[in-house]
């Protein structure tokens, strides 16, 4: 079964996709987060990257089923919490430790949520993206991207996905590593002694400041209506 929620950023810089079930003596989640590039190069301003690491730390994941009484209309939420540092390898879309959950209540699920924090660096870094910008002129541009910001991600679906009793569900939170640098020109900006774009907070602030904007920006999704719930056995 594949394709069960199907959520997309105003930007298309965060996707997520329920991608397989399976039977199982357990009920719960497999949560995958993962880096992917585009062919959508037309927003940006730099040309082809080509990206060597992308790590991303997370500290809190929440996981809520909304459920709603007819009688009355009153509401019941179930929320399970689960903390911990998690360093996310986008580009090879695995983490350490692995993000799995069990032993869930059946139902239907509407909201998940991640909490990106400094764990990275002995403490220092959220997120860190190296890789290279090819320009028009076959120019090549080394670059480093790192923040300490903080960021929440929250993904809600007024539909939901269900969670059957003995199911294990893999679900796929995907970045587009292209849109996050949609708006940022390296032309003019300040290189280090090695020639390489460092961008954070105190270095290229400002274009630290648009990759930021461009992740926060879609960091709150809501149901996409175009909604894929084809299944496939």
């Amino acid at each position: 079964m594949k394709s069960i929620l199907h959520l997309i950023g105003s930007i298309a810089l965060i996707s997520v996709l329920i991608i397989s079930c399976e039977k199982s003596d357990d009920t719960g989640i497999n949560l995958q987060f993962k880096g992917e590039t585009s062919s959508l190069k037309a927003k940006t301003t730099g040309g082809t990257y080509d990206f060597t690491e992308a790590l991303m730390g997370l500290s809190e994941i929440e996981i809520e089923m909304e459920m709603e009484d007819d009688d009355n209309g009153t509401e019941t939420e179930i929320e399970y919490d689960y903390e911990g540092n998690y360093t996310v390898d986008l580009l090879a879309g695995t983490s350490d430790p692995k993000i799995g959950f069990s032993e869930f209540e059946p139902g239907t699920y509407n909201e998940v949520e991640a909490e990106i924090e400094p764990i990275l660096d002995g403490g220092t870094k959220s997120i860190i993206i190296k890789g290279t910008l090819t320009d028009a002129e076959e120019v090549v541009t080394e670059f480093e991207f790192s923040t300490s910001e903080e960021i929440e991600i929250e993904i809600e679906s007024e539909i939901g996905f269900y969670l059957d009793e003995g199911t294990i569900i893999d679900m796929v939170v995907t970045f587009d590593l292209d849109m996050l640098f949609d708006g940022v020109d390296m032309t003019n900006a300040e290189r280090n002694e090695s020639d390489v774009v460092i961008i954070n907070d105190t270095t290229n602030s400002d274009l630290a400041a648009i990759i930021k904007s461009n992740i926060e920006s879609c960091a709150d999704l809501e149901e996409d209506d175009d909604d894929d719930d084809d299944d496939d056995d």
